[in-house]
């Protein structure tokens, strides 16, 4: 008895830990450029994260990486360091110094634990009378809440593929006519999507900071921006550019299920955290939202962690009774009698 009952708990983290331990921040720009974001609070945060050590707590290296849509920032440290520690530092610190950012960047932030091998789950969803977008609309708004409140999950989203981004093509003909050249774009351009850091406020004790937002926050608006040609004439955007919104570039990955374009839930623990649970609970989700969801749209398991690793406990527990069983019928055959 001592022995199934110390069986049914034991671990089902089938992925250890075999890496030093790391901790990652993602923080969304809001209104910035990235290299605004660089200039105004990457810098701070790259020095603060840098100078968090003490006698139990060594930062080996710091990883920064601006990407299309947030900045990150992967702290790597040393051996021996416990992983929840470190977790409470960072978010110690980042929490700390977010009182300096604004609510847009400050509300979005994550702080979470880092592996390269944790085991995921992954889900498709599709349907045969729906485009990729159109099927995300429907399926985005009512899924992705629900995941956030999933605690054992660490990233758990849902992946499209056709996320657009804005391009802008110049038009060589008009340009010339007008007199405008490439780098009077790009400095409207650039004027109009950056926000304006215009310092800082005291105010009695508080040390406040003033930001302008930036003038183009919709496509319409960046169509619209103001462009002044070396005539001296005032022009838009859209007069020599076309502004349109397209697949992004840096996508360059899709998938299919069953011949259609398909989304792409994935899913990961928390570091140490119980892989089965937490995909049983994603998949449980999944299975109550589907009667909300129209018809035509389908849903197909690609990698389920939580099968594998009862499929394992099935078969310990197989072998454990066979042996037992076996163990049985020798004693008996030995001794004779079933006393």
């Amino acid at each position: 008895m001592v022995g199934v009952f110390s069986g049914l708990n034991l671990s089902v983290s089938m992925f250890p830990q075999s890496s030093q331990p790391v901790i990652a921040v993602q923080m969304p720009y809001a209104q910035l450029a990235p290299e605004e974001f660089a200039k105004v609070y990457g810098s701070l945060i790259e020095s603060r994260l840098n100078s968090l050590s003490d006698n139990d707590l060594k930062v080996a290296f710091l990883e920064t990486s601006y990407l299309e849509d947030v900045a990150q920032f992967k702290v790597t440290f040393d051996w021996g360091t416990q992983q929840k520690r470190a977790l409470k530092e960072v978010e110690g610190l980042i929490y700390g110094l977010s009182g300096q950012f604004p609510k847009e960047i400050r509300d979005r932030t994550r702080v979470m634990s880092w592996s390269e091998n944790q085991g995921f789950l992954a889900i498709s969803f599709y349907s045969s009378q729906r485009n990729i977008d159109d099927l995300y609309d429907v399926i985005e708004p009512t899924l992705t809440p629900k995941l956030a409140q999933i605690s054992g999950a660490e990233n758990a989203s849902l992946w499209n593929p056709n996320q657009k981004e804005v391009r802008i093509e110049l038009i060589p003909e008009t340009m010339a006519a007008l007199q405008v050249l490439p780098r009077d774009v790009a400095q409207a351009i650039e004027l109009a999507t950056n926000a304006q850091n215009g310092g800082s406020l005291l105010v009695n004790t508080d040390n406040l900071q003033i930001r302008m937002p930036r003038q183009a926050l919709h496509l319409d608006d960046l169509k619209k921006i103001p462009i002044v040609s070396h005539t001296g004439r005032a022009i838009h955007l859209q007069d020599v550019a076309k502004v349109d919104l397209e697949v992004s570039s840096s996508h360059s990955r899709s998938f299919k299920t069953s011949g259609a374009p398909s989304l792409i839930l994935f899913a990961t623990p928390v570091m140490g955290g119980n892989i089965k649970e937490m995909a049983e609970q994603i998949l449980q989700v999944v299975e109550d939202l589907k009667p909300s969801w129209p018809a035509d749209v389908q849903m197909k398991v690609l990698v389920d962690p939580s099968e594998f690793i009862r499929n394992s406990i099935r078969n310990v527990f197989h072998e454990v009774v066979l042996a037992a069983s076996l163990a049985v019928f020798i004693l008996f055959l030995f001794v004779g009698n079933l006393r």
